[in-house]
């Protein structure tokens, strides 16, 4: 069992929100890699940190054991940051469908 305090389940739930966008599919040195924003921020700069996803195959990948922020993910992968996933309209739109069907239960 996990003893990690909730953070795997927050970072294995961002992942999992955004997995099948499209918006984080890069190929990189042959790799295709998976660009995340965590929705966390580095205490002293206040920057978005980010995560990585190698792809093994079409149905698994291998998160790496490093945390990004913007300067590296766009000199690293030579592409513009994503944006937090709490942040589109899909998902503002989803939290309101839980919301009055709850009201209405």
């Amino acid at each position: 069992k996990c003893k990690c305090d909730g953070l795997y389940m927050y970072l294995h739930m961002e992942i999992a929100m955004q997995f099948n966008s499209g918006k984080n599919r890069h190929n990189h040195n042959d790799n295709k890699s998976r660009v995340f924003n965590c929705d966390l921020v580095q205490e002293e700069t206040k920057e978005d940190m980010y995560l990585v996803v190698d792809s093994v195959d079409d149905r698994k990948g291998i998160l790496r054991d490093q945390i990004f922020d913007k300067k590296q993910i766009t000199s690293t992968f030579a592409i513009e940051s994503p944006s937090s996933i709490r942040n589109s309209t899909s998902f503002k739109n989803q939290l309101s469908h839980h919301k009055m069907i709850k009201n209405y239960l």
